[in-house]
């Protein structure tokens, strides 16, 4: 069952770059991130997948039902392990109101 977007929602795709040498100690908390984030009132989307032909390229795709739900987001994230732990990792992400 596919979600539809409504006018109001975030949507968040893009990619992350975890190392190879860090990725031992930063998949497990990337793991968790991901299933507490899918347990956050309004997330609707979030998932986290490693690229097909590059192991240090991972696709982001998040969809919330609006900017107070990613604000939510972004401060829970940054409480959790993964967040000071991914701080300096090259990100390109685009955001996007719906």
């Amino acid at each position: 069952m596919g979600i539809t977007a409504k006018p109001g929602m975030v949507a968040l795709t893009g990619t992350i770059i975890i190392p190879k040498d860090m990725q031992a100690d930063l998949l497990p908390l990337l793991e968790e991130h991901k299933a507490l984030t899918r347990q956050e009132p309004g997330c609707l989307k979030f998932d986290v997948a490693p690229d097909a032909d590059d192991p240090t390229l991972f696709h982001v795709d998040e969809l919330f039902k609006d900017e107070a739900a990613f604000a939510h987001h972004q401060s829970a994230g940054a409480a959790r392990p993964w967040g000071p732990a991914s701080k300096e990792l090259m990100r390109n992400f685009n955001k996007r109101l719906l």
